[in-house]
């Protein structure tokens, strides 16, 4: 899941456009639309997205 930090919209297929507003959230499945979307700071992982993706950051590994 991710949670919707800054309204935007998507083409999805390039062809069907779809509009995500900040506070929402969806389980995206689009790898395009999460990359771009999560580097352009739309959206963050929410859940056990979040929690993996913390656990495996270097700040948090044991020594």
């Amino acid at each position: 899941m991710f949670k919707v930090k800054e309204s935007f919209k998507w083409a999805h297929r390039h062809v069907e456009v779809a509009e995500y507003e900040a506070g929402t959230e969806h389980a995206f499945d689009d790898a395009e639309l999460i990359e771009v979307a999560t580097a352009e700071g739309w959206i963050e992982p929410v859940g056990e997205r979040k929690t993996k993706a913390a656990k495996a950051a270097p700040e948090n590994k044991a020594e």
